[in-house]
């Protein structure tokens, strides 16, 4: 068994609700396990990945439009063995203007994407 839960910052209506929310107990299966991550190798926050992201273009992003949202997704990058910050500019992850990929662990840039 693993629990999923969200963690929210954001006041957006269609977005979770700012705070932790969810802990559900969902099986586990052998394909589940690729998709967890170590707690430890948290090391960067969403606020130190934004700032690396804004060095690496979304500055540019963000001078375009000053009150577009920024959205943050902490994934496990199963195929690079890494947990990495996904900076998103724009609504929703389908809307997004640029999204940086940042290193969860070290803070290095990873790329950009759109």
């Amino acid at each position: 068994m693993w629990r999923s839960f969200t963690c929210s910052g954001s006041r957006l209506n269609d977005q979770a609700p700012s705070g932790i929310t969810g802990s559900i107990e969902v099986p586990s299966s052998p394909e589940s396990s690729q998709a967890m991550f170590q707690s430890l190798l948290l090391m960067v926050d969403s606020d130190k990945a934004f700032d690396t992201a804004q060095q690496n273009g979304g500055a540019k992003l963000m001078k375009k439009n000053p009150q577009q949202p920024v959205l943050y997704a902490l994934d496990w990058d199963a195929k690079n063995r890494q947990l990495v910050w996904a900076v998103m500019y724009g609504a929703s992850r389908g809307d997004s203007k640029g999204v940086g990929v940042i290193d969860a662990t070290s803070g290095k840039f990873l790329g950009a994407a759109k």
